[in-house]
């Protein structure tokens, strides 16, 4: 939640959206660097990743898992 303005402020200003009647919808630019991210790193995109990623995080505040192990994970791939 505190960083919903900025990345709000980001795309805007990137040209990733625009705000008609105060909704935002996709530009043209936004749509392209999208299907890229997704075509490049698919793996992230997805809702395994998601819940794996919040079951290490909790691990890690419970001292379960070392951060950098689980840094090493992501970077490795």
């Amino acid at each position: 939640p505190s960083t919903y303005a900025a990345i709000m402020t980001t795309i805007q200003d990137r040209e990733y959206v625009e705000k008609i009647e105060g909704k935002f919808h996709p530009t043209p630019l936004g749509t392209t660097v999208n299907d890229m991210l997704v075509a490049s790193f698919d793996d992230l995109f997805n809702e395994t990743y998601t819940a794996r990623l919040e079951n290490q995080l909790d691990e890690i505040e419970e001292g379960k898992l070392d951060w950098r192990a689980a840094m090493r994970s992501f970077y490795e791939r």
